[in-house]
This record gives structure tokens, sequence and C-alpha cells, in this order.
């Protein structure tokens, strides 16, 4: 990540002016060879081709519905962008029939994706359908699947937010029809079937039949393989196969020939696409996978147990969340906090709002990340609006690490150099009213 260090004043930076031009003699044109003209006509129809695709892209993109919220946090300058992919149960009534995106459907996958826009990290959580959470405003507790069903996206997104307590900036929902109509327009994906399949089940209309061994499966058998529930640990074995499945479609997705598919790939699915992303958004975020090195993109499922629990008269199944587990999950995939990291880094923390206690609340909520705390005071005046990083030991990962630790809690601080000789920390965060504002809240 690109510091904009400041030193407090505002900086003059030096510009080439525009009228300096370097007066070379022009060459004499040499008659291009048949190789070069090849390649040149190549290039042009390459060029071409790129531009009708994007444009069908872009065309697709402003006509994809949004029945789903309007009034989701907007992902603040440098913050985690925080999307929820929905596939719906189109088996849910019991007919096997597809139901459309607005009707009365439980979830049958949810994914949280995180992504840090600054390094282009990405991290993926799979959501166990059958996780027990309190559902707003309804009694008790419930399977996360039924929320979609009492309420749509827009509680869905309420529920997995209070329960995980973060913000949902995104969505994007599908259905079961739709995930199979991708696989077949990409020509199938490849994967390594590592068990036998046999399950059938006449009233959601699934019949599951695969073979193990390395294969490449079309759509119908694609869905099959994901919706495969005859694990020993149920659901967690689903969604690892899920998540190996998820693997092998991107390794296809990004190869090159995917590109002329995407005129086609792009009309089918808009009839089952549904996103609050605006087309803008996600050509950036088309633009931002380009640089993301596939195999570093970190998954995990929601940690927790499998139990058995009574509730309301009924027993039931649930995913039972780890919450200690499931908080320092977040903090590393959604929040970005390294815990060993901050370990290493010593921080010195100072009031510069002349609030009472407003130091040592920033010292503990720095401490619960792991940071060293090197000293506790109040900064020399007491009218700082906007919390600041001091960096007195020029240690740019300390930088970013206490950048991104603030941001987790909404503070978009600024940065100052201090380096000093031999400094007694690596930071010292002058804390703000601004902190103050969000603590109270």
């Amino acid at each position: 990540m690109t510091i904009p260090w400041q030193d407090g004043e505002h900086m003059a930076r030096s510009r080439v002016s525009e009228d300096t031009r370097v007066y070379r003699p022009a060459r004499p044109r040499r008659k291009g060879s048949t190789a070069q003209q090849i390649v040149i006509i190549v290039s042009i129809f390459l060029l071409v081709g790129i531009i009708a695709a994007a444009a069908a892209v872009y065309w697709f993109l402003k006509n994809i519905p949004s029945t789903g919220p309007s009034d989701l946090p907007i992902p603040g300058p440098g913050e985690r962008i925080n999307l929820v992919v929905v596939g719906l149960d189109a088996g849910v009534n019991g007919d096997g029939k597809n139901v459309s995106l607005g009707g009365p459907q439980r979830t049958d996958t949810i994914l949280l994706i995180s992504v840090d826009t600054d390094t282009s990290e990405v991290a993926v959580i799979s959501i166990p359908r059958d996780t027990r959470v309190r559902i707003p405003g309804r009694p008790g507790y419930e399977k996360i699947n039924h929320a979609h069903a009492y309420g749509g996206i827009q509680l869905l997104i309420q529920t997995l937010s209070d329960f995980l307590e973060i913000p949902i900036h995104y969505y994007v929902r599908t259905d079961l029809t739709g995930f199979a109509s991708m696989v077949d327009k990409l020509g199938g994906v490849e994967i390594e079937i590592e068990r036998r399949m046999l399950y059938e089940d006449p009233l959601q209309g699934l019949k599951i039949d695969l073979y193990p061994g390395k294969q490449v499966l079309d759509g119908e058998k694609a869905l099959q393989y994901v919706r495969f529930r005859g694990y020993a640990d149920a659901d967690i074995g689903r969604i690892r196969a899920q998540q190996n499945f998820i693997n092998a479609f991107l390794k296809k997705f990004f190869q090159m020939k995917t590109i002329w598919q995407i005129p086609s790939l792009a009309q089918d699915l808009i009839k089952y696409v549904d996103t609050n992303l605006s087309p803008n958004e996600i050509l950036l975020f088309s633009k931002m996978a380009l640089s993301i090195n596939r195999e570093s993109i970190k998954m995990a499922i929601l940690p927790g147990t499998d139990k058995w629990i009574t509730d309301g008269g009924q027993t039931l199944s649930y995913w039972v969340a780890d919450a200690r587990e499931t908080k320092r999950l977040i903090d590393e995939y959604v929040r970005g906090i390294d815990y060993a990291a901050n370990a290493k880094i010593k921080v010195e923390i100072a009031n510069g709002a002349g609030i009472d206690g407003l130091a040592a609340r920033m010292s503990q909520a720095m401490g619960e990340q792991g940071y060293s705390i090197a000293s506790v005071s109040n900064w020399e005046t007491s009218n700082v609006t906007i919390t600041q990083i001091h960096s007195l030991s020029g240690n740019e990962d300390a930088i970013r690490n206490v950048v991104r630790s603030l941001r987790s809690v909404g503070i978009e601080p600024q940065i100052y150099k201090r380096v000093q000789a031999e400094p007694a920390a690596d930071i010292r965060i002058v804390v703000g009213a601004d902190y103050a504002a969000k603590v109270n809240q």
C-alpha cells in the first residue's frame, strides 16, 4: 500500500510542465516485415473483440434487476468491501420448480466475501445454512437459511450483519438454475470427485448420481456435486466440496478464452442474477479480479460444532458457531487484523481531543488487537478532530496494520512522518474527536 506521507504542512509537488518537450530528429520509416503486419492485424482484431465483449458486459450490467435493499452502508475510503453471495434453494416449496428471486425461498448457500481494495486480498467465509442465529423480528433462535424466506435479502443481510457484527455493503443473489447455466456456458468445470455420490429426494425433484474420479461436470452434474449432503460431517462436508468447486470454477473462468464467451454468458445470466452493485462497481471489481492471485484467496468455514437442540418444542440439528473462534476469524478475514504481526508493534496512545478516558479506550481496543502499548498520555493540544498516526520508526508495515485497525471501527486517520533516532515506540496514535463519535454511537 502506498502511504501518502504528510509532514503537517501542505507540500507542493514538483511537476514537469506539459509544454516541455525534447526535440529528436525524425527517423526514416522502415517498411514493416510481413510478420510485424500480421501481429498488428491480429492485435487490432483482438482489441475489437475485447471492446465488443466489454460493451456487451456493460449493457448486461445496466439491465440486471435489483429488487433488494438500496440503503446498505457505503464503504468508506480504504475500507474493506464486504459482499454476500446467496444461492437460493429451488426446492423449498417441495415441487422442485424454479421460483422467482422475489419468492419466499430459503437460502441453500451463503458466502461472505471480503475484499481489501488496497492490497487486492480476498477472503471467503462459508456460512452453513443450519447456523443457529437470532433473526430480527422473530422469537428465539432459528436457522439462518430461514431469514430469506421470512424477509428476503434485506432480512438475511440484517441477520448476518448483526450476527457477525460487520457491515455488509453489497449482495449478489441467484438461484440454482443460474448456477447450472453459467457452468454450461463455460463448457463445464473439471474436478476430482473423491467418492460415490448417490442420493434422491422426490420432494425436491433432486437426483444425484455421480462416480468418483477426475471429470468435467456440466451444469446439471455440477449442481448435483455441490448439493450432495451424504457426508459424515453433514453440511460441513458439503461446504468443503463447494469450496473445491469454487477453486476449479475460478481456474476455468480466468482462462483467456473465457473473454470471448462473456457476451453470451452475460445475456444468459441476466435472467438469474440480482444485485445492488452498479455497472461501474462491477466493472471495477472485474478489473481488480485480474490482479488477484487465485492461489492466495483465503477460504474458511464459520467455526463451530453440529448440535441437536430443542427450540420451541422442536429438536433440530444446528450449526452452533464458536463465539471466540468466530471473532478471530472475522478479525483476520474481514477486518484484516493480524494478531501475530500486531504483537511486534509498539504503540503510544495520546488523547488529542481533551475528552476524559478517550486514550484509555483506544488503548484497550488496540490491546485487544494484539498491539504492545508503550504509553498512554495526553497530547500537547486538545483540539484534534481527526485521529492522527505518527510514524516514529518509519516501519511501513506497522503503519499499514494500525491503519487497518482504525478503519475497522470506521476511522480514517491522518498519517504523519515523525521518524526519531531511537523511538520508544513504532507508532504514536493521537486520538481525535472522530473516535469519540464512533465509540459513543
